[in-house]
């Protein structure tokens, strides 16, 4: 279910279970792990294999330790962009919304509708033979650009923009198209 009514307002969830303090740390834990299984590890091995061998020198040893640090951190900084994706959105009174609760992994940002330039659902649809949807993500605008939501959603496009329309949010809706290339079969 992407809109959940409450009492007090309503949630448009984009990420189920994100938004809470065990959300990010296992978004951040496994970040963590990947980076250090991915790039440290086998980077690590090989130079420690290098040490080992007689006779060579130890420099190029300590340049794929470097190298390794450099990977390392590079995946640590996409596990921190990736812990700034959007959750969900709180929208309340929950019949004419004049605040927007921002909820990300990492942090929250209260912000008032007036503010929020817009949401754009943009529909995926694979083109071939039989166009078939491969999902919606969604872009919220609060004034530093547009955000796109990091999963897609499978609802439909046109129920759900109606639903935010009808509480006085700003909707639009876009269809993207993409082709994915054909196999190639051998004779």
């Amino acid at each position: 279910m992407v809109l959940r009514h409450r009492v007090d307002g309503v949630d448009l969830v984009l990420r189920p279970g994100g938004g809470t303090s065990g959300a990010l740390a296992r978004h951040l834990l496994v970040g963590t792990l990947t980076a250090g299984v991915c790039a440290a590890l086998p980077v690590a091995a090989i130079a420690a294999l290098f040490r080992l061998v007689p006779g060579h020198p130890g420099g190029s040893a300590d340049a794929l330790f470097v190298l390794g640090l450099i990977l390392f951190g590079y995946f640590l900084i996409l596990t921190l962009i990736g812990a700034r994706q959007i959750c969900r959105l709180e929208l309340t009174p929950p019949t004419a919304p004049t605040e927007v609760l921002v909820v990300r992994l990492g942090r929250s940002e209260l912000v008032p509708v007036a503010r929020l330039h817009g949401i754009v659902l943009v529909e995926h649809v694979q083109d071939g033979r039989e166009p078939r949807a491969a999902g919606v993500s969604v872009e919220v605008d609060v004034g530093r650009g547009p955000e796109r939501s990091g999963s897609r959603l499978e609802v439909d496009p046109r129920a759900l923009a109606d639903d935010l329309v009808a509480l006085g949010l700003p909707v639009l809706v876009r269809t993207q198209t993409f082709t994915r290339p054909r196999r190639r079969t051998r004779r």
